[in-house]
């Protein structure tokens, strides 16, 4: 993980993957219809973590989303979402949480040329 990379270089801790994490930003991710594509905001944060609320002391997601960028979700989608995450001042300040532990990724393409990615962050009990 890329982003493991530079929390490195910067003397932070890395990030763990979390499958609760993945999970939950699978819950926060809305289904593509071509029109509107953004999170999915009825379903809480702490709602859509499988484990629940009591084994996270803090969340944090990441949510963008690119236009015209193909049909299918492909590796370059995700180099380009981490670099503009990491371009990103406030974006790049929660990455570079030391706080955070963990870290779950999931994306999603609309069939439309919509692409939407999310990044739950957490803090581990």
């Amino acid at each position: 993980m890329a982003i493991n990379k530079v929390r490195e270089r910067e003397g932070l801790p890395t990030l763990a993957q979390s499958d609760a994490l993945g999970k939950a930003a699978t819950a926060l991710l809305p289904e593509g219809n071509g029109e509107t594509f953004r999170l999915n905001q009825s379903v809480g944060l702490y709602e859509a973590v499988p484990a629940g609320q009591a084994e996270w002391r803090a969340l944090s997601v990441l949510a963008p989303n690119c236009g015209g960028c193909g049909t299918q979700p492909r590796a370059a989608d995700i180099r380009s979402f981490r670099e503009q995450w990491l371009d990103d001042p406030q974006y790049a300040e929660t990455l570079l949480d030391e706080q955070l532990t963990h870290i779950g990724f999931v994306m999603r393409a609309d069939g439309a040329g919509r692409k939407m990615a999310i990044a739950m962050l957490g803090q581990h009990r």
